[in-house]
């Protein structure tokens, strides 16, 4: 087994925990309340990210065993997340990249699902055909959190592997 100082870590498995939070805030989030759903699916991206491009970048072998074991869609799912995070996060005008449909007459509990975007003109549309093909349509909680399991797999892998380091 080989040593991963623990300073790398630790801040990783923090990251990974606040990705599953804001993923609970996202599932959280009720028909009647846009603002929380911008503000929560906006953090899970940016965790999400944050916790894929340290995965992928300090731990590819675990990462591309899980990428291995997955479906083909998993590369473009992360492309089109990424895309997602950048335009209503970087821009931050954009605020119709999600519909609610509320699910129970008696309460504020929402389905969200994922709208297409027009490419923007003379922006970065890095992703945006990822995005049009795997997520745009899509239920926002079940593409998140198909992103975070992907995630806590490589992260456990990487565990495995290499140990916790403390």
């Amino acid at each position: 087994m080989n040593d991963v100082p623990g300073i790398e870590v630790v801040p990783l498995q923090w990251a990974v925990q606040a990705m599953n939070r804001a993923l609970e805030r996202v599932r959280a989030v009720g028909w009647n309340d846009p603002v929380g759903a911008f503000a929560a699916i906006g953090e899970s991206l940016w965790w999400i990210g944050v916790v894929h491009d340290h995965l992928r970048n300090h731990f590819p072998m675990a990462y591309d065993d899980v990428v291995g074991d997955e479906a083909e869609g998993i590369k473009g799912l992360f492309i089109g997340l990424r895309f997602a995070r950048n335009r209503i996060t970087h821009g931050v005008d954009e605020v119709n990249y999600v519909a609610a449909t509320g699910t129970d007459p008696a309460s504020f509990r929402a389905r969200w699902t994922w709208r297409s975007l027009a490419p923007r003109v003379g922006g970065n549309n890095f992703g945006y055909l990822e995005y049009e093909k795997e997520v745009a349509g899509q239920n926002v909680v079940e593409s998140l959190l198909l992103a975070c399991l992907f995630l806590a797999t490589v992260n456990n892998r990487m565990l495995a592997n290499y140990g916790s380091g403390t």
